[in-house]
Order: C-alpha cells, then structure tokens, then sequence
C-alpha cells in the first residue's frame, strides 16, 4: 500500500513559507537522514513572492511512524500525486545528495507527464547521474562500520554517537535513504528543458568539481556549476 497521496493534506509536503499569490514555488528535497526542517531558515533568505515548500519522506519527523521507503519508483509515484496540485504556478526544484537524485527524478517526472514546465533545477552534492560510484555501498555496512562513515562526513552531531537510543533510531533512516541513493541507475537520458544549476562542497570526499561540470549533459538550457575549487559557466 502506498502512503498517503492527497494533494491537499500531503504529508509529503511541508509548507516552510505560505505565500497567498505566489510567483514562484520553491520545492527543497532533503539529504540521506535528513528531512524537511533541514530548509526552515531559507525562508528568511528568499524574495516575498516566493513560496517555501519542503518535501517529507517517510519514517522522520512528523512521520516518525511511516515505514522508509526504498524503491525509487513508488517515491516518485507519491510525489507526483502529491506535487501535482502546486504546479499551477512556475515553480524550481532543489535538492541535496539524495535530494538531488530524487529532484532530478522529478524533473523527468513531470516532463513526461507534461506539466508545466520545470523554471530551474539546482542540484547539490551530487555526482551525474552517469558517473559511477566510487565509493562502496553504505546501507549494507555493519553497524560499526556505517557509524564510521557517518562521523567521516562531519554533518552529524558528536551527541547522537554517544547515545544508543539515538543511534538505534537514526540507523534504520540512515540505511534506508542509503539503500535507495547507492541502488540508483539513471533508466533513461532525457536532457532537461530548464535551466539547471550544479553545486558542489568543499568538505565532500565524494563529490568532485568534474563531478558537479558533468550535469552540463542534462539540459539543453543554460548550464551553471558552483565549486569552491573552481568556477565553471557556460
């Protein structure tokens, strides 16, 4: 059974900044363990006439008792049904690490099914999606070794290690978010007709600058990327 879907209750959508007319809406997707409150500043940082409007997955904050999902095909299933009501205005996505995989997602998404058009795609953290992954699978670590990993990327608080009843409850999303962001293969190359803009991190061992240049290939408009090593434009 799928998750709840209604459009206009949605839990997967959490309104940060409500505007009564909005020009733009601003959808923000969240990192492995992460979820929506992870964007509840940027309302402060963003125009009036834009929407803040933030994506919810299953099994964290306010829906601690939903089951993860994994499957790529079924988030995008629910996240089409419960986006689909906000696309009446011009709207951008942005997503981070796992958040940029699935955003991306949606951007396919919502080309194929003929919805308004996407205004901008920004993409963080994330390699192309054609480039393969270094790095080996996290969701099938043992728990010491993922725990390892997790304090490598410095993004975790110290706290939460020194709490088992912490580490219990943060290992499962964890692994869960993993599972579907090292599973994933592009099916199809589609290049996007949006602008899109690439962000990358200084302290991310992951992610290179070649990394971040290679989504020039998704769209066929204006391409940026951003990384604290180098500038590239075109």
């Amino acid at each position: 059974m799928l998750p709840n879907m209604s459009s206009s209750t949605s839990p997967w959508i959490v309104p940060l900044r409500a505007v009564t007319s909005p020009s733009v809406r601003l959808f923000c997707f969240h990192h492995s363990g992460g979820g929506a409150s992870a964007f509840k500043s940027w309302s402060q940082y963003l125009p009036p006439y834009i929407e803040l409007l933030a994506i919810q997955m299953p099994g964290r904050e306010e829906r601690f008792n939903e089951t993860f999902l994994k499957d790529i095909e079924q988030i995008k299933t629910c996240l089409l049904h419960a986006m689909e009501s906000y696309l009446d205005k011009p709207y951008i996505l942005f997503g981070h690490s796992l958040g940029a995989m699935i955003a991306h997602e949606m951007a396919l998404t919502f080309h194929k099914e003929n919805k308004r058009p996407l205004q901008h795609l920004f993409v963080s953290g994330r390699r192309a999606p054609h480039i393969a992954r270094r790095e080996e699978d996290y969701y099938s670590l043992p728990d010491s070794l993922l725990i390892e990993k997790i304090q490598a990327f410095n993004g975790t608080p110290v706290q939460m290690f020194e709490s088992p009843e912490l580490i219990d409850l943060f290992l499962p999303m964890l692994r869960a978010d993993f599972e579907i962001s090292d599973t994933y293969r592009l099916k199809e190359f589609l290049p996007l007709e949006c602008n899109l803009t690439a962000l990358g991190g200084i302290e991310d061992p992951t992610v290179t600058t070649e990394d971040i240049k290679a989504w020039k290939r998704y769209t066929l408009q204006t391409f940026k990327s951003y990384h604290p090593t180098q500038f590239y434009k075109t």
